[in-house]
C-alpha cells in the first residue's frame, strides 16, 4: 500500500511540474490561454483581458482603452465553426462568408484578399473596413483549417489604431495552435 502511494506521489508531482511547464507563454509578456470547449491554444498580451463563450465556442481578448474618448476596444477573437473534412468544405465555407461581409458591413470596403502563410496550416485572409454600431472598423480576418473544423481568428480595431495593436494581433496568431483535428 505504501508503495502505491509513493508512485501516486510521484505522479502526482510529475503531473503538477508538467502542466506548470504547458501553461507558460513562450512569448515574455504574454499569458497562455487554453481552451478545450473553444479548441484553440493562443498567447495573449498579459495586459489584455480575456473572456469566453464556451458554448458557443468563442474567445476574445481585448486590447486596454486607450483613454477617456476611446468608444471602442480593439480585440482579436477566435471562432471555431465544424466546416466537415476536406479542402473543398474549407474553400466553399471561406468563400460563401466573404461574399456574405456586404450583406452585414455598411460601407464595405475590402482592402485585401488572399492565401495567408501559417505554419502547418491551410489559412486565408481578408482584411476590410466597414461601419458597424460601434463606427468606423478595420477588420483582419484569418480563417485556419484543421481537420473537420475552420476557425476564424478576426483582429477588430478603429482605423486609427489598427497599425499599432496588429502587432499583437500578428503575434498572437503566430502562437495559435488548434486544439481539434
Amino acid at each position: 500500500m505504501k508503495k502505491i502511494l509513493r508512485i501516486t506521489a510521484v505522479l502526482t508531482v510529475i503531473l503538477l511540474l508538467s502542466s506548470c511547464n504547458m501553461n507558460k507563454a513562450q512569448n515574455e509578456g504574454y499569458s497562455l490561454y487554453r481552451s478545450s470547449p473553444v479548441g484553440v491554444e493562443i498567447e495573449y498580451p498579459s495586459f489584455w483581458e480575456a473572456v469566453d463563450d464556451k458554448e458557443e465556442r468563442t474567445c476574445a481578448f481585448a486590447a486596454p482603452s486607450e483613454g477617456y474618448a476611446d468608444d471602442y476596444r480593439d480585440n482579436l477573437s477566435v471562432v471555431s465553426v465544424e466546416t466537415g473534412d476536406g479542402d473543398m468544405a474549407f474553400d466553399n465555407y471561406v468563400k460563401k462568408y466573404i461574399e456574405d461581409l456586404p450583406k452585414t458591413i455598411k460601407k464595405y470596403n475590402k482592402l485585401s484578399e488572399d492565401d495567408y502563410i501559417l505554419e502547418g496550416f491551410d489559412a486565408y485572409r481578408v482584411v476590410y473596413e466597414g461601419e458597424t454600431d460601434e463606427g468606423s472598423l478595420r477588420l483582419c480576418q484569418t480563417f485556419i483549417k484543421s481537420g473537420n473544423y475552420t476557425y476564424i481568428v478576426s483582429f477588430i480595431a478603429e482605423p486609427d489604431s489598427y497599425d499599432y495593436f496588429f502587432t499583437y494581433a500578428q503575434t498572437m496568431l503566430k502562437t495559435f495552435k488548434p486544439l481539434r483535428k
